[in-house]
This record gives structure tokens, sequence and C-alpha cells, in this order.
């Protein structure tokens, strides 16, 4: 059985811009549920895992010796925020595998093409589509070298079908078996005007920026999606199985007002909920940023030319951690927008012998949050999570999260921010093929496998149900969800829980049984705490009395 996705929020940008990033996505991978939000393909080739990951779970993907695919995850704007802008920032971390040094073709951006064109040797011609995927390259190399992969709006003028290679400097090479940390920027062009931007960094390196890009002559062309997109070619299969880990993902555009001073600015943007590696301090330097002891940096790795001491970390996940930390340090970090909720703050700690009395007290937007004590932890690298629980924010922007050292002699590498047990926020997400019982008229569905490897039901028509037993932390109203796929019209759904209809939707033809497109009930749902017996049933009268498959159903909270 398939897993599923759960994502979590949204992003921002990296640049200095005078504007706020707004965050739309963010997923670091930690739920097992992780697939529910993506369009994916070759869904078998990805795989949670939670060894050798940047943070608590990563996804790891396998290309296949003999075959193409990778394989494919988007992250449909539209679908999931209603909307589709004409610029966008993404950031995400990677590390390929060694097994990796053969590979040659996609990776992860931006994707224009609408499933019509715009990729796979069909130019979109600036009409029909447009795309600025990744590329790599690492056979015979001892590093991976990177690009953006274009079909812009003049692909296909000139007879040649293909995309346009456009490389980044050596910056933004990458070694193997060591995580990177990647970030994109698109902004589309003006229809009729060459000005679409496109730029990559590498580490917080530049490396590569171009202005004057044509990707659209038409304005209705936005950006469709992300694209987690991994195919080894054009027409050469994988010489030999590799694999990759991906982890961090966040979506993010420029809007709002400016987050810091003139003095101080962004390192990175950040988010509640979420993850902060604690080198990832602002900008700004000594008595604005931070306040360090002492005028070097004394581990000599990442950012150099800050004084803050920063060394290559050996906790799982690898990166940096600050280290040699004197009472009175201080750090800040610049919260683009928190999510309302209540709130545990983890911290990662290590310090050498067993001493106590270490204190760390954390203050977010000037008002104090608390104050964490720990005792020495055995070992300079010998890493342990402490907690701050139950925390209460509200929604809000632009703040300043500031980390006071009480006292000294330990490294820290992370704080995290993550919602407590038992808040109702996660979606309930039902695999269509995990049904209690079935039946109905034509004696009920069966479970299948797509063609594109999704585990789903079909043999659905008129007047067939299937049953869930559907468990809520607590009661209220649920926003109701369906992926399907039918090429019959006059199709429907029913939602009965506990035996009342609560929602009657039509279901559209989207051509293609097996590709399955979300469907949101325009009634909520109640659901009360605790096992709920959910039934859904076809409703339509379609002239063939068949109707519809489904690949899952998910139940969000309100």
């Amino acid at each position: 059985m398939k897993l599923l996705r759960y994502g979590l929020l949204c992003l921002s940008l990296l640049l200095s811009l005078p504007t706020m990033a707004q965050l739309y996505f963010y997923d670091n991978f930690n739920s097992s549920s992780w697939k529910s939000k993506y369009d994916m393909n070759y869904e078998q080739n990805f795989r949670r895992v939670t060894s050798g990951c940047y943070s608590d779970g990563c996804i790891e993907v396998t290309v296949h010796e003999g075959s193409h695919y990778g394989g494919s995850a988007k992250y449909l704007l539209k679908d999931n925020l209603g909307f589709e802008p004409e610029e966008l920032f993404a950031e995400y971390r990677v590390k390929y595998h060694s097994s990796m040094s053969e590979y040659g073709g996609k990776a992860p951006g931006f994707d224009g093409t609408y499933g019509v064109a715009g990729w796979g040797n069909r130019p979109g011609f600036g009409v029909d589509g447009w795309s600025a995927r990744g590329t790599l390259k690492a056979e015979g190399r001892s590093n991976v070298r990177n690009s953006f992969y274009i079909y812009h709006a003049d692909t296909g003028n000139n007879g040649k079908t293909w995309g346009d290679a456009r490389w980044w400097n050596d910056s933004g090479n990458m070694n193997f078996n060591r995580w990177h940390h990647v970030k994109q920027y698109v902004k589309l062009n003006t229809p009729g005007q060459s000005n679409g931007i496109l730029r990559a960094w590498v580490d917080g390196a530049l490396v590569f920026e171009k202005t004057d890009f044509n990707f659209r002559t038409l304005s209705d062309l936005k950006i469709y999606a992300y694209w987690i997109n991994y195919y080894n070619g054009g027409s050469d299969e994988a010489s030999a199985t590799g694999t990759l880990l991906i982890d961090e993902l966040k979506l993010y555009g420029p809007q709002g007002p400016e987050t810091t001073t003139a003095d101080q600015s962004e390192y990175l943007y950040h988010f509640i909920p979420g993850r902060i590696q604690t080198e990832d301090f602002d900008l700004g330097g000594q008595g604005v940023a931070y306040n360090d002891s002492n005028t070097t940096n004394a581990g000599s790795a990442y950012r150099t030319n800050e004084s803050v001491d920063i060394q290559a970390t050996q906790d799982s996940g690898g990166g940096y951690n600050v280290g040699w930390i004197s009472s009175g340090e201080w750090l800040e970090y610049s919260i683009s927008a928190i999510s309302n909720g209540v709130y545990d703050l983890s911290f990662r700690v290590a310090a050498n012998g067993s001493t106590s009395g270490k204190r760390i007290k954390v203050k977010l937007g000037g008002t104090e949050l608390g104050t964490v004590s720990f005792n020495g932890t055995g070992g300079w690298q010998s890493w342990q999570t402490i907690k701050l629980n139950n925390i209460t924010l509200a929604s809000a922007s632009n703040q300043i999260l500031r980390l006071e050292m009480e006292s000294g002699n330990f490294n820290l590498n992370w704080v995290e921010f993550s919602q407590s047990a038992g808040s109702p926020t996660n979606p309930i997400i039902i695999q269509a093929e995990t049904f209690n019982s079935t039946g109905g008229p034509y004696a009920g569905f069966q479970s299948y496998t797509a063609e594109n490897g999704i585990e789903a039901i079909n043999y659905n028509q008129s007047g067939d149900w299937v049953e869930y037993t559907v468990s809520a932390a607590t009661e209220g109203d649920y926003r109701f969800e369906a992926w399907l796929g039918t090429t019959q019209t006059n199709c429907a759904i029913e939602v009965l829980v506990n035996g009342d209809l609560q929602a009657l939707e039509a279901v559209s033809n989207n051509g293609n049984w097996d590709q399955f497109v979300k469907l949101t009930a325009s009634q909520t749902v109640t659901l009360k705490a605790g096992q709920n017996t959910v039934r859904i049933r076809s409703a339509g009268t379609s002239s063939s009395t068949w109707e519809w498959n489904a690949d899952r159903f998910v139940f969000t909270p309100l």
C-alpha cells in the first residue's frame, strides 16, 4: 500500500528585495502521509526514510538501472493554494549518493506545462506551456554539475524540439554524499517582452542569473506546479541504480511589508511551524544580528566572514552546528510567518561531560517564551533533543526570534517549532483501497493498481459504495476532498457520515480512469470525536452505469 503525504505550509524569499516573503508551502517530510498533496508518477521510486536525513525524515528517490525513471512529484499550485503565481521561490536540500555518479538527467524545477506542452519534445511556443526544470550531469565527473533545462517561447522555432540547457557556474557543483542547499527563483515575462528571470543559488552562493527570458506570449500561462522530477535521459537509460535524498522543500513568493530594519536582514527566511538551523542566523553582524565573544569564526566553516563559531556537525543529517558558545552570546532569526497554534519547541544540544545548569532563553517578537535547562550530554558531538512544551502562539508576521545563551560550554544544532501532540490540525487521509466493506447494486468496488503504479479502487457502477472507519481527534467540521478519475459524464459522489448524508457533488470527466484529479466538496462534513462510519457512494446517472475510480479521500479540520 502506498504512503501518503501530508504537506504543511508556505515559504519565503531569500534575495534582498524590499518585500517580505509569503510562505506558500513547507514540507519537511516528517509525516508518513507526505504524498497526499503531490500529483505523482512512478511513486514506487519515492520512499520516506529516517536514516541519513537532514531533519527527522526525508525522501529517497531511486533511479533503477535500465530505466529512465526516477519519478515525478508535482505540487500543483492552483489545486493547493487556489491561485497560480507569476513568480516563485523554491528551496530544498539534497544529497546525491555516489551511486548517482552515472546519472545524467532532470532534477527539481518549475512547471508551466499544464500537462500539455513544454517538456518531452513538446514545445509550447509560448502558448501551450513552458518549463524550467533542473538538470544534472554526473557521468564521468567527481561531482554533480547543475543547470536549468528550459522550454521557452522560442523553443522549436528552429526545428529543434528539445529544451535548452543553461549551466550554472562551477560554484553550483555539488559533492557526492553531502547535503547541499538549493534555492531557485523564476519570474515570468510580460507577454510580448523578454524580461523573464531565472536565478539559482547553491549553499548561499548565486550560481545562475539571466533576466531576458521569453517564457510565454499569453498571460494565461503561469506557474502551474513545482516539479520534483528525476528522469535519466533523453533517450539514454540509467546504466546503474542510483539514489538521492530530498529534504525541507519550501515554496514562497514576495509579498508584504519589510521584515527587518535597514541594518538587519534575513540570511534565510524562517517560518513557524518549522526547523531553524542555528547557523542560518540573520545578516547584520556583531551587535545587530548576533553577539559573539570573539571576532572570528573559530570553526572556520560555512559562513567564514561572520564572527559566530560554526563547525561541521556529526549529528544525524550532517550540516553544521554553532559551537564554542559562551554565556551572554545571542543569535537572532527573522520569522516571516507564524501560524497560530500550540507548539513544542525543541533544541538539539550537545555538551561535554555531565555538568548541569546550562540554559537557553527564547524570545519571539520581544516576548519571552521560556527558558530551557539541560545538563552535559557526554560529548561535544553527543546530541540530545530537549523541549519547551505547550507554547501558544498567535498568527503573526515580521517577528524576530532571539536565542539568549545564559550559560556556555555547549553546542547547538537546530531549534524546531512543532505542533503539540493532539493538536487537531493534521488532515485525516484515507487510502481508497483500505475500505472495510463494499456493496451496492453492481456488487461494489474492487482494488487495483493503476498504470502509474498508484493503488486505487475501480469497478464502480451507479449506486455502489465503500465504507471506512474514520477516527477524529475532535468533533467539528471538516473539508472533504477526493482524488477521482473517470471517462464518463453525469457522475456524482455522496458522503454519508454515521448514516447522515453530508455531501453530494458532481464528478467531472477528466478523460482518464488512472489520472486522479482532486474534487473538493462545497459542503463541509461533521465528524464526531472518536470513530465514525463513513460511506462513500457513487450517485450519478451515467448512461453506461460506470462512474469513477478513486485514489484517496481526505478530511481536513476547519
